[in-house]
């Protein structure tokens, strides 16, 4: 059995790397920015709803590939804050347990307040 079509699961929250990439760069011609649109399977066409617009189905492709290419970016970005934040709460968790062990000893140490005329300072 060949191994070429096995591939490793991804963790939870973890995106593969992109597979999307886009090399050209400007308008696109005959597309419009609305957001519904009709796909005709049988005459390969790709129609704007709104305004009926004939939508190159290239152009149409790109445009949702740059908005994914986008959204995998961002995803990207707020998954490394997300572990650097991780690792500052971390970091912090132990500096307070740190502190408190330190605070704990220092009161252990502190000699009992001194009986002055039957009165405890």
């Amino acid at each position: 059995m060949s191994d070429d079509n096995i591939h490793a699961f991804v963790r939870p929250g973890e995106l593969p790397e992109n597979p999307v990439r886009i090399t050209s760069s400007g308008k696109s011609p005959n597309f419009c920015h609305h957001e519904l649109i009709d796909l005709d399977d049988h005459r390969r066409t790709v129609n704007c709803r709104q305004c009926g617009a004939d939508i190159d189905a290239f152009s149409f492709l790109k445009a949702n590939a740059r908005t994914l290419q986008t959204a995998w970016q961002r995803h990207k970005a707020v998954s490394n804050e997300l572990a650097e934040l991780l690792a500052r709460v971390d970091f912090l968790k132990k500096e307070e347990a740190r502190l408190k062990s330190r605070v704990k000893r220092a009161k252990d140490n502190t000699p009992a307040p001194l009986d002055i005329k039957g009165r405890d300072l």
